[in-house]
Order: structure tokens, then C-alpha cells, then sequence
């Protein structure tokens, strides 16, 4: 028999791969359940996902869901006998669930059978998890809505009123047997994240005053008596909050905490903070990582954590009354989702969706063992035809910076390279900030970096100061200075590719999503090094990404200091400084522009574009229909990526482009 010879990476290969999230053990840690689905979307249509079961033993596998639903979240019940399923089955909705009702709980035996719709609500469901006796689910529920807005709608008076009909989520249980639902926090205050305490009785909070994503970055850690209007504040900081756990005992609740660019893409530092007048710790302070999950351990003396050190995935065991930090595992992969990397534990046994960069995701697991983690065995293929593909070497790299900072990023390089081999390099810088660029199978978020790989090019991914992985205070080394110490990382990272006989000095791309597409701004209007540049909903002006979004309270801590926000208004202020737009008179490369439509920042698109075009630069500005952020459409993903890699070679004069 003759061996298949490996194949470049297609396109299509690229949206082939599936993603898969919200892995969970079953109490006996016999089975495990993740959610399958696409990382794109047919038009107008939302992706389809499948709740799978694994047999931990011998890896058989079976779909717990039928073909025509979106399931999303996945909790077992105490027992392990019954499967909550937070789902989207558009067959049902005829049968009585309201039509804005879009997800819904269905109950499923340990064997995927019987699926029983639980609840028919109206309000969205954020998050669910059940009270220890088994007897009722606790959701986090956003609000319907105002009948009144509701009337208007239906009458066609649908004039946006900014900020005038707050949707609080609240906490309500639901009675797994009848279906009843009971509100158990108060109405006017907005919860982000829950925890229960070990009876079920309360619950700690990351709570704000007010529903608006800005007030996330000022929100609170509460406990609030379930049922009651009883609800005390444990902990406030000019810092984010997430992640609030209850020790075993009740008597504490831990929590993540740092300044963070995004809600849900977490890593920082983990504080335990006493539910009585005991002192708030601090377990993991000045240390070199970013812890993303927490579970406590079953004696209450630790916490089992997980996150990122250097890069790489680490899992960690905290001494809650030492402070003692040892390190159980950890290597050159990420967990999903990667930007909350996490796992689930029964007993001492850890399951994890893992990826590398020679592997996509796949459901692995190992055991705990004293202080270390045993061998992982991989218990699933997902993606078997991976296996055929010729996958270029991806190198970890670390240089200096101009003050003297270690930086760490990753180097992709072309199938077949080999040393001595000078290539156009084309650097892609991460959203966030407050993220990184992780050992990932597909490496950059949005998917461009393995196709431009196949195209013959090195892809430098820097993980420049204001990221996370590396601890708090390197997290936090940017603020009050988006665009200077970060940005001089990136070009640092830059000369080193040059220096070590990698990259070619005349062949120079930059590119990048969300803040990375602020930095691609950014540096064409520091540096005329580049030749071509890639702007993906990025920001060119932030005192209009200040009045234009939703969080404005970021921008005003992300160019202050810890505890004192930046003035927008002032003038010769870092919102000016830091424009792009405000230096655009410098800027001299080809720019290639991308938004999508419905994203509230395209506008900065927009203006970056006619400030290009105002001064004779070459600039390109494409607009996707029906898109926010992110692109998701298929056909969308394979135009984005098509047009990307095609600007890249007109401009680097690549001689291996196709």
C-alpha cells in the first residue's frame, strides 16, 4: 500500500475545521459532553451544533442531540443521571414556545434519550447550573423586556431610544418536575456571572447597577441570599471581576481579577475573599501567568487552576493558606475556548478540549496525581484528515525589547521551509488587548494565518506587552500607552525575524482584528517600513470609538492609570495622541480595509479610509452585509480571506503566491 504524500491546506480546509466547546464530565467521570459545531455560518442561517457524549474508556462516540438544533450549553445534574441542554430546536416552536424565545432547556437521560423541554421563557438564558439536591436548575436570565416595547414594535414605532429600557438578568430557578420559575434576585440589579454556595442557598455575584456593557468594567462582587432581597457587597476595585467561587465550607469566595479589555476573555490574578471581615489574598501576586479557571479542591485548602504562562497552557495547585503555587502541567497547546481556556474534574479525572499547533481541537484527558498531572490520552479525532496535510513549523520565539522586556511570539513559517530561506513576513497582531496569541492549530483567531503560510509566507504573531499569559502587571504595562511600548515590541519582534535570517527587511506586512486592526492603523502611520497592511474592524480614532460604542468605560481605563481614567475631551490628551487618524499625513502604505456592516465601529473603517484616500494613499475598503465584528458567513470567511492574501502579494512581490 502507498502512503497518501502530504497536501498543501486549502481553503476550505481552513472552514472545515469544527470547533468544539463546553466540555463536561459526568459526575462518575465515566462519560464526557461537548457541544460540536462549525466555525461558520450559511447565510442568514446560525451555525449548527450537536451535544456529543464520549465514553471516557474506550472513546465511543454518539450525537445526544437531533440534526436540526443549535445546542449551546451543557450542565449534568448531581446524580449524573439527567443532561440539561440550553438548545435552539426551531421544529419546536410551533408547539407553543413563544416566538422570541429562541433557546430554550431541554432535560436528556444519561443515555441521550427522552429529551424533555423544561422551560418556554422569554427572557435569554446566560448561564444555568443546578442546586446541589438535583431539585431545580438556577438560570441566569436577561430580562424580555418592556411589554411596552414589545407594542411599539408590533405597531412599527421602532425608533431606538438609547439607554432607556435597561434588561437587567436575574437570577431565577426553575423546578425540574413542574417547570415553575421563581425570580431570586432583585430586579434592578444587573448579574454578569454567578456561583452557588455548597447548600444552594446563596450565591456569589459579579453584579453592576446597570445592564450597559460599560458597566461590566465597573462591576462588583456581591453574595446575595437566594429568594430574598438580601444582597451584600464583598469586594469592589477599580479592576475587572470574574469567575466568583465558593469555597467548600461557604466561608469564602475566590475570584479572577485584572484590567481587561473584553468581557469573557479572562486572565489575571486569583483573590480569596472572606464572606465575613477577614482580609482579601491575593494567591498569585506577582506572579509570571494569568489564571483563567478555578475549581476549588473537595478539603477547601487549594484551588485547581488553569491558564496561561508564557504562552503556554499551565494547570496550577494554590495553597489557599500559604499562598504556595505549584505548577501540576504544563505545555505548548491552548484549551478551549482560548479565551477563557478551562476544564472539568470528577474525582481525579481532568478533561479538556486541547488543540496545538500540529493537532485541531480533540477531547483529551489525564489524571491528577499528588501534585503533578499524569499522561494525557487523547480520546477522540475529530479531524482526522488533518493527518494528510503538510503543515509548515511553528516556532516559539522571544526577543528583547527596547527597555529591556522579554517578549514572546510565535513564528509560522511555509510547509517545505528550510534554514537560510529569507521570506516576506507579515506580522499579525492580536485582538484584546488584554489576549494573546496561543499555541493554536489555526494560530490567528480569524483564521488568516495558515492559508498565508500555504501562500509561501513567514507569519511573525507577537505577543506584545498588554497581553495576557505573562501576569498582571505585564497585562496591565500598557495602559495610559495603547501604541507606544506595545507597538515598539511588535517592531522589535520584527528586527529579530530579520536578524536571525528569517524574514526579508523589504518584504514587510502587518495586519490584525479589533485592537490588532488598531495597531495595522497605528503603524502605517508610525513607520513606512510596511508595504502593505490588513485594517480588520479596527480603530482609527478613539474619541469617536469613545461617543460611537458600547464601552466607553474601557477606553477611558485603558488609556489612564489604574484608578483614574483618561479624559476623552482633552485635546492634546492620549485619545488624540494615539489616533491614527490624527497622523494620517504620515501614512504612505497600502491599506486594505475590512468591516462588517452591522459592527458598530465600522464607522472607524470609514474614516480611516477617507483619510487614506484624502492623501493619495492606496486604500481598498471592503464591507460585508449582514456581519457585526467578526466575520461569519462562509462565503464571506473564503471573499475576506481570498482578498487578504491577494493584497499581501500584490504588494510583498511574493514569488511563491499562486
Amino acid at each position: 500500500m502507498t502512503e497518501t504524500a502530504p497536501r498543501s491546506m486549502t481553503l476550505d480546509d481552513v472552514l472545515r475545521i469544527r470547533t468544539a466547546s463546553d466540555v463536561q464530565l459526568s459526575p462518575d467521570g465515566a462519560l464526557a459532553v461537548f457541544v460540536l459545531g462549525q466555525a461558520y455560518v450559511e447565510k442568514e442561517t446560525p451555525p449548527s451544533t450537536t451535544s456529543m457524549a464520549v465514553t471516557i474508556d474506550d472513546g465511543t462516540m454518539q450525537a445526544f442531540s437531533p440534526g436540526n438544533v443549535i445546542d449551546r450549553l451543557l450542565r449534568w445534574s448531581p446524580d449524573g443521571q439527567t443532561l440539561a441542554v440550553l438548545s435552539r430546536r426551531p421544529d419546536e416552536v410551533e408547539s407553543g414556545v413563544p416566538p422570541r424565545a429562541s433557546e430554550q432547556i431541554y432535560l436528556l437521560s444519561r443515555q441521550g434519550d427522552g429529551a424533555r423541554r423544561l422551560t418556554a421563557v422569554c427572557g435569554e438564558i446566560q448561564d444555568m447550573a443546578w442546586r446541589p439536591d438535583g431539585s431545580k436548575l438556577i438560570l441566569l436570565m436577561t430580562d424580555s423586556g418592556p411589554e411596552r416595547e414589545s407594542l411599539r414594535q408590533e405597531e412599527e414605532q421602532d425608533a431606538l431610544e438609547l439607554e432607556r429600557h435597561p434588561r437587567f438578568a436575574r437570577l431565577w430557578s426553575v423546578d425540574v418536575i413542574n417547570g415553575e420559575l421563581a425570580a431570586l434576585t432583585p430586579a434592578d440589579m444587573h448579574i454578569w456571572e454567578f456561583g452557588l454556595s455548597p447548600d444552594g442557598r446563596q450565591a456569589a455575584l459579579i453584579a453592576s447597577d446597570a445592564p450597559f456593557e460599560w458597566s461590566w468594567y465597573q462591576a462588583r462582587l456581591a453574595v446575595s441570599m437566594l429568594g430574598t432581597s438580601e444582597v451584600s457587597t464583598l469586594y469592589t476595585t477599580p479592576r475587572q471581576l470574574a469567575h466568583p467561587r465558593f469555597s467548600p465550607d461557604g466561608t469564602e469566595v475566590s475570584i479572577i481579577s485584572c484590567t481587561w479589555s473584553d468581557r469573557g476573555v479572562i486572565g489575571g490574578d486569583v483573590l480569596v475573599v472572606p464572606t465575613g471581615q477577614a482580609d482579601v489574598r491575593t494567591l498569585t501576586a506577582a506572579q509570571p501567568f494569568s489564571v483563567a479557571w478555578t475549581e476549588w479542591e473537595a478539603d477547601g485548602k487549594a484551588l485547581l487552576g488553569c491558564g496561561y504562562a508564557d504562552g503556554e497552557i499551565a494547570l496550577w495547585r494554590l495553597r489557599v493558606t500559604t499562598g504556595q503555587v505549584t505548577t501540576l502541567w504544563r505545555g505548548p497547546c491552548t484549551f478551549t475556548p482560548q479565551i477563557q481556556p478551562r476544564f472539568s474534574r470528577s474525582g481525579n479525572r481532568i478533561a479538556v478540549l486541547r488543540e496545538d499547533t500540529d493537532r485541531p481541537v480533540d477531547l483529551w484527558v489525564a489524571q491528577l496525581d499528588g501534585d503533578s498531572v499524569g499522561d494525557w490520552r487523547q480520546v477522540t479525532r475529530l479531524h482526522p484528515e488533518t493527518e494528510e496535510w503538510a503543515l509548515g513549523p511553528v516556532q516559539t520565539q522571544h526577543w528583547m525589547a527596547a527597555d529591556g522586556t522579554s517578549i514572546q511570539g510565535l513564528l509560522a513559517l511555509p510547509a517545505g521551509y528550510r534554514d537560510g530561506m529569507r521570506l516576506p513576513i507579515i506580522t499579525l497582531v492580536h485582538g484584546g488587548p488584554g489576549f494573546l496569541q496561543p499555541y493554536a492549530f489555526l494560530l490567528d483567531i480569524v483564521r488568516w494565518c495558515r492559508p498565508l503560510t500555504a501562500r509561501g509566507y513567514a507569519v511573525l504573531l507577537p505577543n506584545p506587552r498588554g497581553s495576557t499569559g505573562w501576569g498582571t502587571a505585564f497585562t496591565e504595562a500598557n495602559l495610559g500607552d495603547m501604541g507606544g511600548e506595545d507597538y515598539r515590541d511588535i517592531m522589535a519582534g520584527i528586527d529579530h525575524i530579520i536578524q536571525i535570517g528569517v524574514g526579508d527587511a523589504d518584504r514587510l506586512g502587518i495586519g490584525g482584528f479589533s485592537y490588532g486592526g488598531f495597531m495595522a492603523a497605528w503603524a502605517v502611520t508610525q513607520t513606512n517600513r510596511f508595504k502593505a497592511s490588513v485594517m480588520f474592524a479596527g480603530i482609527s480614532d478613539w474619541r469617536s470609538f469613545h461617543g460611537i460604542g458600547p464601552v466607553p468605560t474601557w477606553d477611558a481605563l485603558a488609556y489612564g492609570s489604574l484608578g483614574q481614567p483618561a479624559d476623552p475631551y482633552d485635546a492634546a490628551g492620549p485619545y488624540t495622541r494615539f489616533s491614527p487618524i490624527m497622523h494620517v499625513d504620515r501614512a504612505h502604505t497600502p491599506t486594505l480595509i475590512v468591516n462588517g456592516e452591522g459592527d458598530m465601529f465600522a464607522s472607524q473603517g470609514y474614516q480611516f479610509f477617507r483619510g487614506l484616500k484624502d492623501r493619495g494613499v492606496e486604500v481598498d475598503m471592503i464591507v460585508y452585509p449582514r456581519e457585526g465584528h467578526a466575520v461569519v458567513e462562509r462565503l464571506h470567511q473564503q471573499d475576506m480571506i481570498r482578498r487578504i492574501a491577494d493584497w499581501y502579494a500584490r504588494h510583498l512581490d511574493n514569488d511563491r503566491v499562486d
